[in-house]
C-alpha cells in the first residue's frame, strides 16, 4: 500500500513539474509574440522613424554653419545607438544616429535627414544584423535576404559618395551565444550569413570607402566572445572599448 501511495505521489509531482515547465514556455512565447507584434506596429506607424532625431538635426544643421570640426556621423542600428562613450578627438565631432531594430532598408531611408541635412563629412556604418536575423524564420529566403543587405549597403554608399562624404563601413558584428528569447529565435544560418556579408564587405574597393573590421578582436569562432557581450545582439563596455580604439586609430 505504501509503495502505491509513493508512486501516486511521484506521478503527481511529475505532472505538476511538467505543467510548470509548459506554463513557463507558454509565458516566454507570449512575451516574444508581444515584442514582435509591438515592433511590427511601430514600423507601420513610422517605417523609418524619421522623426527620431528631428529636433537634434535642426540644431545641428544651424550649428554646422560655424563649425570647423570634421563631422563624423555614426549611423546604423542599435549597435550604433548604444555606442554611448564615444572618444573625444581633437578636430573631430562625432554624432550618433543609430536606431535600434532597424534594417538596412530603414536606415537607407534616413540618409537624407540624418546625414545629408546635417552636413556630415564622414559616416561610420554598422548595420545588417536585423535583416539577417529574419533568416531564422524564412530559411528558404536566406540568399535573397543577403542580396538585399548588399544592395541596400551599396545604395547607401553610392549616395554618400555622390555627396563627397567619406564612408567607413564596419563589418557586421556577429551575435554572441543566443540568450533569453534569442535562444528560441536564432539559427546557425544567421551566423554563416554574417560571414558571407563580411566577406563581401571586405572586397569593396572604392575611393572614399574604408573598411573597418573589429571582428578579429571581438569574436571567438563565428560568435562575439561573451566577455565583450551585453546580450546576444549587443556589446558591453569592453566591446565598445575595442570600437573606440578603432575610431582613435582611424581618425587622427
Amino acid at each position: 500500500m505504501g509503495m502505491m501511495v509513493s508512486k501516486f505521489l511521484l506521478s503527481r509531482c511529475f505532472i505538476v513539474m511538467i505543467s510548470g515547465v509548459l506554463l513557463l514556455i507558454s509565458f516566454i512565447l507570449l512575451k516574444i509574440s508581444h515584442s514582435i507584434y509591438t515592433e511590427m506596429l511601430e514600423v507601420r506607424l513610422d517605417p523609418s522613424q524619421q522623426r527620431f532625431y528631428q529636433t537634434d538635426n535642426l540644431r545641428l544643421k544651424s550649428d554646422s554653419i560655424n563649425s570647423t570640426s570634421y563631422r563624423v556621423v555614426l549611423f546604423g542600428d542599435s549597435r550604433i545607438q548604444m555606442w554611448d562613450e564615444i572618444p573625444q578627438i581633437d578636430g573631430f565631432e562625432f554624432i550618433n544616429r543609430g536606431i535600434g531594430g532597424q534594417t538596412t532598408a530603414q536606415v537607407a531611408l534616413r540618409v537624407e535627414n540624418d546625414i545629408l541635412a546635417i552636413n556630415a563629412d564622414a559616416v561610420v556604418l554598422q548595420l545588417g544584423i536585423n535583416d539577417l536575423k529574419a533568416i531564422a524564420f524564412t530559411p528558404d529566403k536566406r540568399d535573397k535576404i543577403i542580396q538585399t543587405v548588399q544592395d541596400n549597403l551599396q545604395n547607401i554608399i553610392e549616395t554618400l559618395l555622390a555627396h563627397d562624404i567619406d564612408v567607413y563601413l564596419i563589418t557586421v558584428i556577429p551575435a554572441s551565444t543566443p540568450q533569453g528569447k534569442w535562444y528560441f529565435l536564432w539559427s546557425d544560418d544567421i551566423d554563416s550569413a554574417v560571414v558571407n556579408i563580411n566577406n563581401w564587405i571586405k572586397k569593396i574597393d572604392k575611393d572614399g570607402v574604408y573598411i573597418l573590421d573589429p571582428t578579429t578582436k571581438l569574436t571567438n569562432g563565428l560568435k562575439t566572445d561573451k566577455k565583450f557581450s551585453l546580450d546576444t545582439m549587443h556589446l558591453n563596455e569592453m566591446g565598445y572599448s575595442i570600437l573606440n580604439n578603432m575610431l582613435k586609430d582611424t581618425f587622427k
